[in-house]
């Protein structure tokens, strides 16, 4: 076998599916079926004898806004070194915006020095103390790990709705008071009519 079919590489197919399923699965959470994408892999062997190369591509992270996401490490699927440069970039920016993989503890992190007590927004995980290590995972994440990440969601939410408010015209902020002003009128209204229609009102 030459060397160059050694090497990790891509390999692609007219087969239906065969690099869907590669890059994305699906899945049941709440009850909605969830459909997760996720950076492509670089493949090694031959076509007749492709497997999934070795190597860290992404790392699942719980970003300052509370999403989870695939921060990829290696700015190619088939290079596998996630410690060169651009590795080392991307780690550098998740340490920097108080990124943490969700299978961990912020606690521990915090007691550690991977996380800044200015990365953490609930006041609670804060003051905690870590979980006992092995306790947690990410099939089971530690309840520390679940509060922080709804703190940022909450926190970017209310981002959101305040940067919404400030993009809206001044039409819409006129017709959005308009629709408040009648919806009160009419329940004025409707408080009016029931108050003379009700047997007390006939006394």
């Amino acid at each position: 076998m030459a060397d160059f079919e050694r090497e990790p590489c891509f390999w692609t197919s007219t087969t239906p599916g065969y690099n869907t399923k590669d890059r994305q699965r699906s899945f049941m959470r709440d009850g909605v079926r969830v459909t997760e994408k996720f950076p492509q892999r670089g493949h090694a062997g031959d076509y007749e004898d492709r497997r999934r190369a070795d190597g860290t591509r992404y790392l699942r992270m719980v970003d300052h806004h509370g999403h989870e996401i695939f921060h990829t490490l290696t700015n190619a699927a088939a290079h596998l070194d996630h410690t060169a440069p651009f590795g080392q970039y991307q780690m550098g920016k998740a340490r920097a915006f108080g990124w943490f993989m969700p299978g961990a503890c912020p606690c521990a992190l915090l007691a550690t020095g991977e996380l800044r007590p200015d990365h953490i927004v609930d006041p609670g995980v804060r003051k905690a103390q870590p979980c006992p290590q092995g306790s947690y995972s990410y099939e089971n994440q530690c309840p520390h790990s679940k509060a922080e990440r709804a703190a940022r969601t909450a926190q970017n939410n209310g981002i959101q709705e305040k940067r919404e408010l400030a993009m809206k015209g001044d039409a819409a902020k006129h017709l959005e008071a308009t629709q408040a002003m009648t919806e009160k009128v009419a329940q004025a209204v409707e408080a009016l009519v029931e108050s003379r229609t009700s047997p007390k009102a006939g006394k």
